[in-house]
């Protein structure tokens, strides 16, 4: 399950592809400019975090029916979540179980 995180929606990298480089270096070294979870609108980069942690499980061999993603902004207006891309500082629990299949 991938929480709440700040969705592309909101998660803006750059304005141009340079910046974008600059901001995420290490990301744009290992996968370029159409990685896994970059996203481009309107000649702006933003980033995918659910589909970019979604590509790392299936790369570690999760089946994808093993991985959900709830798809909830946490930058959103109203969002009931905390988000510090939205410049809201606040705390999430999380728990983390593995199990044999």
């Amino acid at each position: 399950m991938i929480g709440p995180t700040v969705g592309p929606c909101c998660y803006a990298l750059a304005q141009s592809l340079t910046w974008a480089q600059v901001v995420a270096q290490v990301f744009f070294d290992e996968y370029g400019p159409k990685g896994p979870g970059i996203v481009v609108r309107n000649n702006q980069y933003f980033f995918d975090l659910p589909a970019a942690i979604t590509d790392v499980l299936r790369r570690e061999r999760l089946l994808p029916s093993m991985i959900h993603a709830m798809n909830i902004c946490t930058a959103c207006p109203h969002t009931p979540f905390f988000s510090h891309q939205a410049g809201i500082a606040g705390r999430f629990g999380t728990l983390l179980a593995l199990r044999s299949v």
